[in-house]
Parts: structure tokens; sequence; C-alpha cells
């Protein structure tokens, strides 16, 4: 069965932080993912503990390895990639809740008929649940380009 969405980590030399997404992915309440990981040239142990992941079989996983160019090229290299109808991307020094994956869904499925929608997007927080930023107005819809960002 197709995934609806694909969460995106590309990532360089930070395979000490990987173990973590990889457990809060295990604990999503909807497993209706599949997990790219983009090494952008890491020189650490990146590879390793990503065939440890893969070998686990508890996820879906794909990894890539591309020379180092930074962050923005090893988004593009993944997104060549995707075939879900769904992309988010999450930093390896990111965490989702255990809901992320189900309410991107829920919201996805609320609004896929709409016309004039290109995405979606959700609030960031640190890990103690300090919100980063100001919350967003909780109804209707809004063109970002006209919305004062802080």
């Amino acid at each position: 069965m197709e995934k609806l969405l694909t969460i995106l980590t590309p990532t360089h030399n930070r395979g000490k932080y990987l173990g973590d997404i990889f457990k809060v992915l295990q604990q999503q309440t909807n497993q209706n993912f599949e997990w790219m990981i983009v090494d952008d040239g890491s020189t650490d142990n990146t590879k390793e503990i990503v065939e440890s992941f893969i070998e686990s079989n508890k996820l879906r996983i794909r990894y890539f390895y591309k020379e180092n160019g930074g962050k923005h090229t090893a988004v593009n290299y993944g997104l060549k990639y995707i075939s879900t109808k769904l992309t988010v991307i999450l930093d390896s020094d990111d965490y989702f809740t255990n809901d992320a994956v189900e309410v991107i869904e829920k919201t996805y499925n609320e609004n896929k008929n709409e016309k004039n929608i290109c995405g979606f997007t959700f609030l960031k927080r640190r890990r103690n649940g300090e919100l980063f930023g100001s919350e967003f107005p909780r109804e209707g819809r809004y063109n970002f380009f006209e919305m004062e960002i802080e």
C-alpha cells in the first residue's frame, strides 16, 4: 500500500540525533508514512545508524547518500524520489508529537477537495512544549504573504 506522507530528513553528521526521531516515528498514532533520510555527505556514523534502523524493519525507511552541498541540496535531492501526495521536512535535531502524522492526514483529508491550497503550515514547539513565535489564528484560511512575520 502506498503511503500518504513522506517525512524527509536531510542530515549531515547528525547520526546522534536520528535515534530520537526513529523512536518518535515508531510511536506515531498513524503509520501512513515513509521516512526518507538524505545524508548530505556525513563523515560520522550516520550510515551505520540508518542501516540498523532499516534492518529492524520497524518503519518504511529510504536512505540516500550524496556529496555534501548543504541542507537545501539535500532537500532538493530527496524531492526527486518522493512519490507520496504529501511531504514534510523534519530536521535531524527536531521531533514530532506522537500524533503529528495523524494531524497532518486529518488536515489533508478535511481540505483535499478545496481549491487554491498549496500547503499546510503547523506550529513548531520546543521539546519543553514552549511555542516558537505566536499562535496562528484559530479559524479560517490565510494568505501568508499578507501576514506579518515576527
